[in-house]
Order: C-alpha cells, then structure tokens, then sequence
C-alpha cells in the first residue's frame, strides 16, 4: 500500500476531528482514495476496544483512516456506490510503554477535551509512524459501522498492532 503526504497540520476539535493528508492507494484497491477522517474506537476496558477481532481476539483500541473514491464528488454520492468508501483499520495494544508517536495527538485531544474547542497540531504528527513495520492486511467488502449503515466500504484490517501505552489507553476509557 502507498501512503501518500501523510505529515500535515492538523486541527483537533473536540469530539470532531479534521486531519489533511491525501490518499490511499493499494493492489487490492481499483481507484485512489482521498482521506477524509481519522477516528478511534476505544472501550471501558485495555482489552475490548476495537470493532474488529482477530482470531477471536479484541485489541485496546482500534484507528480508522476513512477514505473516499476520489471519482466521487461528495460523501452522499460514495454512500451509494460499493465502491465508494476504503477504510485502513488498525489497532493497538496496550503496553507498559507509552507510543511517542501518538504524543502529539493525545496532547491535541486532551487539550480540546479541556477547553471545549479545538486545538492545532502543526507538523508534529505524523500518522505513517503509528504503522506497523509488517502491513499485511485482510480486506473485504462490508458497511460503514454507523448509521446508516452504508455497504459502500473495502476494509483493509491490519494483521499487526502497533502498541500504545497504558497511561495513553487510560487517558481514552476516562474521556468517557
């Protein structure tokens, strides 16, 4: 897969977040896709966080990299083709070290949880650093995961974790 100008500046608002590097490009996907958003899902719990499982197994929490076609103009137009959307998912496991890479984005969180509103992250983080160095992946055709539960996605599922530290995880189940 290519990952393309991944370093950008970043704006972090609370509960919304607004990330600006370009694309997703990958044997197993037909078109390039234009990144969109970046979220995670974490759970109340170190080991129950992601949507995904792995031979059974949840993970600490789990980032989504939302794409979209690039030949479509709009979010409401991708809904409706199965073509529309790629997501890359990856996760994390917990670990007794804390991610240096995800430093920059866990300041920008909790400064926009405090003060109610956004904070900018200018050129200090850079998302191709949280991936592993094996970028096997599964992929399958499936929906979005929330409402309206759209069968527009290629998932692209990273077989590798990337590790994030306990004290980052706990940060994210407190929010909560």
């Amino acid at each position: 897969m290519d990952f393309h100008a991944w370093l950008a500046r970043i704006q972090l608002q609370f509960f919304n977040k607004f990330f600006a590097f370009s694309a997703l490009k990958g044997d197993h996907l037909k078109f390039t896709y234009k990144f969109k958003e970046l979220h995670g899902h974490w759970g109340n719990c170190k080991d129950y966080g992601s949507e995904h499982l792995m031979n059974g197994k949840a993970f600490s929490a789990e980032f989504h990299f939302v794409c979209w076609n690039e030949k479509y103009a709009t979010a409401a137009e991708c809904f409706k083709h199965c073509d529309g959307i790629a997501v890359l998912a990856l996760f994390f496991q917990e670990s007794n070290d804390n991610n240096p890479h995800l430093e920059p984005l866990i300041n920008g969180i909790k400064e926009a949880a405090n003060t109610k509103n956004s904070a900018n992250i200018s050129n200090s983080f850079d998302p191709s650093k949280l991936l592993p160095d094996d970028l096997n992946y599964y992929t399958y055709n499936g929906s979005l995961t929330t409402p309206d539960y759209h069968e527009c996605v290629t998932w692209t599922v990273l077989r590798k974790a990337t590790s994030i530290g306990r004290s980052q995880v706990m940060y994210q189940f407190n929010m909560y």
